[in-house]
């Protein structure tokens, strides 16, 4: 009796060793994944921040074109009514 408790107290200790193991494996894979959605988050800020200045200035570019345009208009009218 005793021969067969210690099998099992062997047994159990394997298996305690064994999850041990695998637990010390799979908090390694969590703190590597939670490191990369960090860096991930990092980078996706990064892009947000970019993209809203290029917003920004593709407006200003926009308006500046619109401002040239009217410009370019009221040069031409006034040419023409120098002409006439």
């Amino acid at each position: 009796q005793i021969s067969s408790l210690k099998t099992q107290v062997q047994s159990q200790e394997k298996k305690i060793s064994e999850l041990s193991v695998d637990l010390e494996s799979k908090q390694k894979e969590l703190h590597s994944v939670l490191t990369d959605r960090t860096s991930l988050q990092e980078q996706l800020s990064d892009q947000r921040q970019k993209l809203e200045i290029a917003e920004e200035e593709n407006e200003k570019m926009a308006k500046n074109a619109q401002e040239l345009e009217d410009s370019v208009e009221r040069s031409k009218a006034d040419l023409q009514t120098l002409i006439r």
